[in-house]
């Protein structure tokens, strides 16, 4: 891991500009500022994204990826992205899989001997410097090219609301612009593909789970009615107890980031008989606590009703986002960005199977990437609108598509 120590904020060593950058995360990306600031761009994002695969025709669970930098770009820059074939778009979709492959345990040897870095190239090879050198570059392009947009649009005055633009206006914040820079580029790094696989998963989920799909629709239908979209609003007030549920389900039965990020301890610590010294990389095993049967019955089973229940187990969200101090600080954000395209998807598409050649459906593969950030095999799905009433809903939502 020690190729990849400081390139964003998850990885960046615990101290003063740590605790500064996790302080305007939570001032700027928290709760509050989710219901003040954020929720219309998210729900519009949502809407146009399901809109635009809907009319495209294209329904391939990669497309979640689009969906989600789509948010992420217009949260943290203001920057509004409709083109899969943008350059900052290119560049997430690369610095991001370079990023995430490089912090796997044992993918280079430094990880395993970080006392290697001091060691000539030429007497083990120096492939692992030319690696980082290059994802480095790339994530540090992601970062500072949507960061000079908004630079720019501070000067002339033009600049939208954003995470960037509130950091750099905020009258409290002892950062300079590189710091606000580097941590407006950790909300991509850290955030952006493990949200694009809870929205797939999700996704995944309804495609074997009809029977959900319907009793998350019904409860819509009769919530909000057939007059209007639903809204996060309407979700955060705990109108919508079911598809709550179904948002913890999705994110405990599959977790994106099984292994998370490593921690290091910064003393020596003894844990059940098990001395661990100061300096070790130590892994919240999410994987285990989410399918541990003494936590979740059946846990091998995708079971929303598990948390119906007046005593239910314990929140995967206490989990899945980590735990302790370097708890995900984005965490609410990515929540209410999968939430606002589930409930827009629920109440006005039907996600089904698609059929081959000879009329068969196509079952899903349940293979994963196998990556730090465990994302679902690509597979394909079919958007058939409930109703021509809620198509046209989500037309109306969406003028510009």
């Amino acid at each position: 891991m020690d190729i990849a120590v400081g390139a964003n904020m998850p990885m960046t060593p615990w101290g003063p500009k740590w605790k500064e950058e996790r302080r305007m995360f939570a001032a700027h990306l928290g709760k509050d500022a989710i219901r003040t600031s954020w929720r219309p761009d998210i729900m519009s994002n949502a809407q146009y994204s399901i809109l635009k695969s809907y009319e495209d025709g294209s329904t391939s669970s990669k497309d979640s990826f689009s969906t989600i930098v789509r948010t992420f770009v217009q949260t943290f820059y203001g920057l509004k992205i409709r083109s899969d074939g943008n350059l900052i778009t290119q560049a997430i979709h690369k610095a991001i899989g370079l990023a995430s492959a490089s912090i796997v345990p044992g993918v280079y040897i430094i990880n395993l001997h970080p006392w290697l870095a001091h060691v000539p190239d030429w007497i083990i090879g120096g492939d692992w410097k030319q690696e980082r050198r290059e994802w480095r570059n790339k994530i540090g392009w992601m970062k500072e090219q949507p960061f000079d947009i908004v630079l720019k649009g501070e000067k002339e005055g033009s600049n939208p609301e954003s995470f960037s633009t509130r950091m750099l206006n905020d009258p409290l914040n002892t950062l300079d612009q590189a710091s606000i820079m580097h941590a407006a580029g950790s909300g991509f790094v850290a955030g952006t593909e493990t949200t694009t696989g809870s929205l797939m998963n999700f996704i995944y989920a309804m495609l074997l789970h009809p029977e959900v799909q319907q009793k998350a629709q019904d409860e819509i239908d009769r919530v909000i009615g057939h007059d209007r979209l639903p809204t996060h609003e309407d979700y955060a007030a705990g109108r919508l107890p079911y598809v709550e549920a179904i948002f913890k389900e999705t994110i405990r039965f599959r977790v994106t980031a099984p292994w998370g990020i490593p921690h290091l301890t910064t003393e020596d610590d003894e844990y059940e008989g098990y001395f661990i010294p100061k300096g070790t990389y130590v892994f919240q095993n999410a994987y285990a606590i989410a399918l541990d049967p003494e936590i979740y019955e059946h846990g091998d089973k995708f079971d929303p009703d598990r948390f119906m229940v007046s005593n239910p187990p314990l929140d995967p969200r206490l989990f899945v986002f980590s735990a302790g101090r370097r708890t995900c600080p984005g965490q609410h954000y990515a929540e209410a960005v999968v939430v606002s395209n589930m409930i827009t998807l629920l109440a006005t598409m039907n996600i089904v199977k698609p059929l081959d050649e000879n009329g068969k459906e196509v079952i899903p593969t349940t293979a994963t990437t196998g990556k730090l950030v465990d994302l679902p095999e690509n597979f394909h799905y079919v958007l058939q609108p409930r109703s021509e009433d809620a198509l046209q809903l989500l037309q109306a939502a969406v003028p510009e598509a």
